[in-house]
């Protein structure tokens, strides 16, 4: 006798066989566009992505414990799946403790993803040129656009983050007709 949690995997298993035969051929790995300033100098560089799994849009998962409803729900999906749109296939991939996903519209539109590192390189030389320190121009700390001094106001973001200091930081430079300031507090916030 299967549990249901059984009878759901091995169902799901299907699932995947049949859906690797209506995907096309993937290769392993893509190329996108990141940003770190921590590790990278210029901020943005071009980042392998090694394809960990594929999945689509929609699939019924469960919650806490796979009831019979779940069961028959992920067979009325996999009975009525057909072809699905690009737009629908995440490609999922894991960098240390980094996991996330592109879909495979994304990858093929070559703007931020691609398959081949060659197709990024104008791309990444346009970021790179325009965030670049301009001369006279002061960097918000969110947004990360480059301001003329008067378009800029500094503020102080209060954050666990800043224990030494009373738990307030530095004044930090935010644009000054956008909410770049309150956005960054929230984030710090959690």
């Amino acid at each position: 006798m299967m549990t249901n949690k059984e009878k759901y995997d091995a169902l799901y298993a299907q699932f995947e066989i049949k859906l690797r035969g209506l995907l096309p051929r993937l290769p392993e790995k893509y190329y996108a566009i990141s940003v770190n300033y921590t590790k990278h100098k210029q901020g943005y560089f071009i980042e392998e992505r090694t394809i960990s799994k594929v999945d689509i849009r929609g699939v019924p998962g469960w919650y806490k414990k796979v009831t019979k409803i779940d069961i028959e729900r992920l067979r009325i999906f996999i009975d009525t799946l057909v072809e699905p749109k690009q737009k629908d296939i995440f490609l999922h991939w894991t960098i240390g403790n980094t996991s996330a996903a592109d879909t495979l519209e994304k990858v093929n539109e070559g703007k931020d993803c691609a398959w081949q590192r060659e197709h990024l390189e104008k791309r990444l030389a346009e970021l790179i040129e325009l965030y670049s320190p301009r001369e006279g121009y002061i960097r918000c700390s969110y947004c990360r656009k480059q301001r003329k001094p008067e378009d800029i106001i500094y503020d102080t973001i209060i954050s666990p983050n800043w224990k030494n200091s009373g738990y307030k930081s530095p004044p930090r430079p935010y644009c000054k007709d956008s909410p770049c300031a309150g956005y960054d507090q929230m984030g710090h916030e959690g």
